[in-house]
């Protein structure tokens, strides 16, 4: 729809819509006109008279006040509006209707951001409105009736106060600070406290009061010896109290030891326990203890399995704060040595428990005793060569009893073939002593031994031999020409014709002649040989002479 405001003053004056708004510059008689469907074939016209009064605009407002600070938070209001003669009020809180008057009363329930509207109505039908937001402040109360502090303990008697208010406490001589808002009070006695809180800002007072209530100290008694040569000290707590009782290693109670009333302790020299006991209402009293530990402590060493006929030495060491000052082992029949020291050599026969008597050095004693397990099984064992007596460069293999539970162990290990076996075999060089050792699976051992002679041959003839004869024809009887000796480490030989012709050379004595030079059988005759060696003890031997071909 058009609105055409009919001010001669402002002929175009206007506007669109269903609601449009207008200031008029002065007072008179004005025909408002409203067209609906302007533009359309069928536009409708209303006219709207309308008379502006000469009397000055309306400017509303107001105040508000504090009337009672209580559970209920009740505020003042008053009209201070300016202008015409008003005749009718309307006040609103978040849009709800309270009051009709110049001043009016309004409840609320505890602090916040209201929106207050205030609707003034003149005598001549002139109208107003002013919206404000207020923002009271509420002394709300959320103090305890009543607390339990343990006794001696600090407390707060008012963690939730709104810190904007100022506080004043009392009895002030219990609290550290009357006037904070949360004081803090050492509770020794059972005692009511009171404060009285007040907003300096709209000068709004409240009171309350709190009762803290002290409940009776633990009642105890902590039972314990100052000193003790046992190993554990019993510590007893005594009460009639419905209580957990923790104890600690430390003073900081990050180490906890035990959860019960009474318990064993290990005492090691002076030991100082922290004990904590705490009732049904969470209240604890703390306590401390210390024990001088004096008990004789040693580790004993396991001794291992002993083979019948062996020794083996025991071991104790002191484990104690207080070191020990006397030793006695018994029995003394089957100690070689050392029976008042802390590492005696035994050797019983059979498996024998030894008891260790010990004093410390503040005159505690301790008899403790360690079984010596002795085995009868001791194995049997034999070494026989396969010959004791051989040549240089001859091997020979060496026997011991087989059993599959033993291990073997044999020296020297440098001449051997393998030094773990049974049966190895031997190249000695020189007359040699070979040892074995047998472990069985209780590390019982037994040891037996055999000696080899080698018999050093002198490097000439007979022990390097030439042969004066052979013959190649093939009925596998002297058909190759070799040269024999055992103690051989270097060899030449060469093999010559009549005419001095070289028909056949090596170095390698296993290689021997067939009478043949460059593949062709040579014809029955004499030939030469040259033999140069230089044996296994260094020594050098030359020969030569003649050999018979036969065929």
């Amino acid at each position: 729809m058009r609105w055409h405001f009919g001010d001669p003053a402002n002929p175009t004056a206007g506007g669109w819509g269903a609601e449009a708004e207008y200031s008029y510059p002065a007072a008179g008689d004005y025909q408002v006109r409203i067209t609906f469907g302007a533009g359309l074939p069928c536009a409708d016209t209303l006219i709207l008279p309308i008379t502006v009064r000469d009397q000055g605009p309306i400017q509303p407002a107001f105040n508000w006040d504090y009337a009672l600070c209580s559970d209920t938070l009740v505020l003042d209001f008053s009209d201070q509006t300016t202008g015409a003669a008003i005749s009718s009020y309307a006040w609103y809180v978040n849009d709800e209707l309270f009051a009709t008057e110049a001043h009016a009363s309004l409840g609320l329930s505890g602090a916040g951001r209201y929106p207050i509207t205030l609707v003034t109505t003149a005598a001549n039908g002139c109208q107003d409105t002013i919206r404000e937001f207020i923002e009271p402040r509420f002394i709300e109360l959320t103090l305890a009736d009543s607390l339990i502090a343990c006794p001696s303990e600090e407390v707060r008697l008012y963690p939730q106060a709104d810190t904007t208010f100022t506080y004043a406490w009392s009895p002030a001589a219990a609290l550290a600070d009357a006037t904070v808002p949360n004081p803090l009070v050492t509770a020794t006695t059972s005692m009511l406290y009171r404060v009285t809180i007040t907003d300096e800002q709209s000068s709004c007072q409240r009171e309350a009061r709190i009762w803290v209530e002290i409940p009776p100290d633990i009642a105890y008694d902590l039972i314990a010896p100052a000193t003790s040569c046992a190993p554990e000290v019993n510590l007893q707590v005594n009460t009639t109290e419905q209580v957990s009782a923790a104890w600690y290693a430390d003073a900081e109670r990050d180490s906890l030891l035990a959860e019960t009333l009474n318990w064993q302790a290990t005492v090691d020299g002076p030991t100082t326990y922290y004990l904590v006991l705490t009732d049904d209402l969470a209240c604890q009293k703390v306590d401390s203890i210390t024990i001088d530990g004096q008990a004789v402590r040693v580790r004993l060493e396991e001794p291992p399995l002993l083979c019948r006929g062996d020794s083996v030495r025991l071991s104790a060491t002191a484990a104690g704060t207080y070191p020990i000052v006397a030793y006695s082992w018994s029995p003394e029949a089957y100690i070689l040595s050392g029976a008042t020291t802390p590492s005696p050599w035994v050797s019983p026969p059979t498996t024998t428990p030894f008891t260790l008597s010990l004093t410390n050095s503040v005159g505690c004693q301790l008899d403790t005793t360690i079984v010596l397990e002795v085995t009868n099984t001791v194995p049997l064992i034999a070494v026989t060569p396969t010959r004791d007596t051989i040549l240089p460069g001859e091997l020979v293999q060496l026997n011991a009893t087989l059993r599959f539970d033993l291990t073997y162990a044999w020296s020297p290990a440098t001449s051997l073939d393998a030094a773990d076996v049974y049966n190895p075999v031997a190249s000695p060089e020189n007359t040699t002593l070979y040892t074995l050792v047998v472990t069985d699976r209780n590390g019982c051992t037994a040891t037996d031994s055999s000696l080899i002679v080698v018999l050093n041959s002198p490097c000439r003839r007979p022990y390097v031999f030439v042969p004066t004869a052979f013959s190649p024809n093939g009925d596998q009887l002297n058909d190759e020409l070799r040269v024999a000796g055992n103690v051989i480490d270097e060899f030449f030989l060469a093999i010559y014709n009549r005419w001095g012709e070289e028909v056949f050379s090596t170095r390698d004595q296993r290689e021997g002649w067939d009478g043949t030079y460059r593949g062709k059988a040579l014809p029955s005759d004499v030939y030469g040989y040259y033999l140069e060696v230089r044996c296994v003890d260094g020594v050098r031997f030359q020969d030569k002479g003649n050999i018979s071909l036969l065929r």
